[in-house]
């Protein structure tokens, strides 16, 4: 009798490892499914300094001078700074992000990746240089 008890303890462990298991498997899926449908994917935004103000390089901003730029929260972000006017330095800070890009010359480029806070807010980039004319909102979603 005592070794039918221990092949059913056994056969009980086995069943109460294979549920930890499936609930592990489990709980990792909806962490997965929760950011694909945040969509919590990489972003690169390329910011262009020309005439003073930045604009960025994509389909959703239509060439707007200072464009509000929006990300989601969690999202890796690379941003890169492309300078094309002519005998200017600029440089790109998204304050209260300590988010800062190093400055470049005209023809030269520069790029930073970070995350999004996890937090939704609003706040300022610019242009240490020029910080009345380029300048805008970058939005946490």
């Amino acid at each position: 009798m005592k070794h039918i008890d221990s092949r059913k303890d056994w056969t009980v462990k086995r069943i109460g490892l294979l549920i930890s298991l499936m609930i592990v498997v489990v709980s990792a899926t909806g962490v997965v499914l929760a950011s694909m449908s945040q969509g919590v994917v990489s972003r690169e935004i390329t910011m262009v300094a020309r005439n003073m103000v930045f604009s960025v390089q994509s389909s959703e901003s239509s060439g707007a001078a200072n464009p509000t730029i929006t990300v989601k929260r969690g999202q890796k972000v690379t941003i890169i700074l492309r300078n094309d006017d002519a005998g200017m330095l600029h440089d790109l800070v998204i304050e209260g992000l300590d988010v800062s890009l190093e400055s470049v010359s005209c023809g030269e480029a520069t790029r930073l990746t970070f995350t999004a806070p996890s937090e939704p807010g609003e706040y300022v980039y610019l242009c240490s240089f020029h910080p009345r004319r380029m300048r805008g909102v970058f939005i946490v979603e």
